[in-house]
């Protein structure tokens, strides 16, 4: 189950806005917007603004229930949220740079290559 600060990241990430436009755009702190992602907060009186914001419905913002709309794959997001090791991998890469983002899909399509097996019976890459 995913949390308030959870489906806040989800949605954002999935619109590709950083913390700072969404603030703007909600008219609140990047701070604030960096508690209630993190957990530290976990309300807020600024729930309908930042749902407006993000372009979703305010109850799924707010509890998790019903359709998060506006975004282009609630059913992926919805599966990443299930998962605590690809929701870890999201917090880790959000602050990258592009750079670094790349680096780590380069190491990830690695690691999804068949390994292919050398003529003597060893394995390679």
């Amino acid at each position: 189950m995913t949390t308030f600060g959870d489906r806040i990241r989800m949605t954002r990430l999935a619109v590709g806005i950083s913390q700072k436009e969404l603030a703007k755009k909600a008219g609140v702190s990047q701070g604030l917007i960096g508690q209630l992602e993190s957990g530290r907060n976990q309300g807020s009186k600024y729930i309908v603004t930042i749902a407006k914001a993000l372009n979703c419905p305010i109850e799924w913002l707010a509890t998790g229930k019903g359709q998060m709309r506006g975004t282009p794959s609630t059913e992926i997001l919805q599966a990443i949220a299930n998962k605590p090791e690809l929701m870890q991998l999201l917090r880790i890469a959000e602050p990258l740079a592009e750079y670094q983002l790349q680096a780590m899909i380069q190491m990830g399509q690695a690691f999804s290559e068949p390994e292919k097996p050398k003529r003597n019976g060893a394995k390679q890459k």
